[in-house]
């Protein structure tokens, strides 16, 4: 099973399976303590900030990283660093689940990168995000070496450019924001967390952004062959220059005493030049195949993708006041990359069954993952919409309990919606761990048998 692990890189697969599911049990606490009759039963304030923090940061930042990880894994190569880099993470996300279970930990709720103060989850997700930020280095500096030719011709090599080179950018942004808020270190108790996180969690956005449409790009053209991007083409420099100009300007916001607001304006209309053009791409690309393989998971994923990433866009635009419509948006916008993260996750299994000519699914397997990412979606678009309604009515986000009673309608549809979604992301979570389990049973016999 060891080799398995090294030749396939399953060990980077079976983290995003572990923080996913841990992710997913401290959202049914999330989910279930909005609820005013629950919340009073239990009365746990601090339990749900708890879960909250958790379940953002596995099912967000640790997830996509993990994923972004795994590309650049398998672009890297196997060597004494990444072996090393390998063990970090999985110290790093160990500490993380732990973190929810030490006494006296309280939360810490802000935008992007929640914490919890005690010493496991921070030396934990920093941890991680060392591990993140020495991987994107790794990839930008074998880029530029040795690919920097494939960077300006070919799709894949473009967005690992693109990935590492912006990763980099919001850590810039990181160091940047501590020096600003220097003055705050000697008051610890007023220093601005909010802000400090806010520059590298807005830029990481454009990081997910990029490792869900790889992982889309792999999935359509590496494992299903469904198409193949001409080489060459005359707008990838163009497309390139552009990103990577867009994100470049960010550092240059904490110059103005108004970067806050700077970095809400550049990700609402840029993150939308890194979109735009990339669907337009795979649609063009996708048209007879969406027609004929609807029923593949990497079609489906890309299908609810594109409708829950317009449901999440729209969304945007209620937003009035501070209230549970926000989370209602981004949760869209996060939610369309995760179905797209969660079909790659089945494209890559399946090619590494195609490697040791196994069947990773069969007609019944493949009728569930379609049901599975289905249901996942339409969940989670209900959870949302409940959000939505209740926010319309005042419910404050972050905040458990505040559900007026009076929403019927609202209260119901997230409750059913939350349900759903749970269940599904469990099943996704079973099928993932039969197919890993399948691969580590039938790799030794196939190559003693070779």
């Amino acid at each position: 099973m060891s080799s398995n692990f090294r030749r396939f890189d399953i060990f980077w697969l079976l983290l995003t399976i572990i923080a996913l599911a841990v992710s997913g049990l401290y959202s049914v606490a999330v989910s279930m303590m909005r609820i005013p009759s629950i919340y009073k039963i239990f009365h746990l304030p601090d339990f749900f900030k708890i879960s909250l923090v958790i379940h953002v940061t596995l099912s967000i930042n640790i997830f996509f990283m993990l994923f972004g990880i795994y590309h650049m894994q398998v672009f890297l190569k196997r060597s004494s660093m990444t072996q090393f880099l390998k063990y970090c993470a999985g110290l790093s996300l160990s500490l993380i689940i732990i973190s929810g279970f030490i006494p006296n930990s309280s939360a810490i709720i802000i935008n992007y990168i929640p914490l919890i103060d005690n010493a496991f989850f921070i030396i934990g997700i920093a941890l991680f995000f060392l591990v993140f930020l020495l991987f994107s280095i790794l990839t930008l500096i074998k880029l530029l070496k040795e690919k920097w030719l494939l960077v300006k011709t070919d799709l894949h090599h473009h967005f690992l450019f693109s990935i590492s080179t912006i990763s980099i950018i919001s850590f810039i942004c990181l160091i940047l924001s501590y020096f600003i808020n220097m003055k705050y270190i000697i008051d610890i108790k007023n220093f601005p967390l909010e802000e400090f996180s806010w520059g590298i969690g807005h830029i990481l956005q454009f990081v997910f952004v990029e490792i869900g449409f790889l992982s889309l790009l792999k999935n359509l053209s590496v494992f299903n062959k469904f198409f193949e991007l001409e080489k060459n083409p005359k707008w990838i420099n163009k497309f390139l220059i552009l990103k990577i100009g867009i994100v470049s300007i960010a550092p240059f916001f904490y110059f103005n005493s108004s970067y806050y607001k700077l970095f809400t304006i550049h990700m609402r209309y840029g993150i939308a030049i890194f979109i735009l053009p990339i669907l337009f791409l795979f649609i063009q690309s996708l048209k007879q195949k969406i027609k004929e393989q609807y029923f593949n998971y990497a079609i489906i994923g890309f299908i609810l993708y594109f409708f829950v990433n317009l449901y999440g866009g729209i969304l945007g635009f209620a937003i009035r006041g501070v209230n549970v419509v926000i989370p209602a948006h981004y949760h869209g916008s996060l939610i369309a990359i995760t179905i797209l993260l969660m079909s790659f996750f089945y494209g890559a299994v399946k090619n590494i069954g195609k490697k040791i000519d196994i069947m990773i699914f069969d007609l019944r397997m493949r009728k569930l993952i379609f049901f599975q990412l289905i249901g996942y979606c339409l969940g989670n678009m209900m959870h949302i919409t409940g959000l939505m309604i209740m926010g319309g009515y005042g419910a404050l986000r972050k905040t458990p309990g505040d559900i007026p009673m009076n929403i019927f309608f609202g209260k119901n549809i997230f409750i059913v919606g939350s349900l759903l979604s749970i269940s599904c992301g469990i099943l996704f979570i079973c099928i993932a761990i039969i197919s890993i389990k399948k691969i580590c049973r039938n790799y030794t016999q196939h190559f003693n048998s070779h």
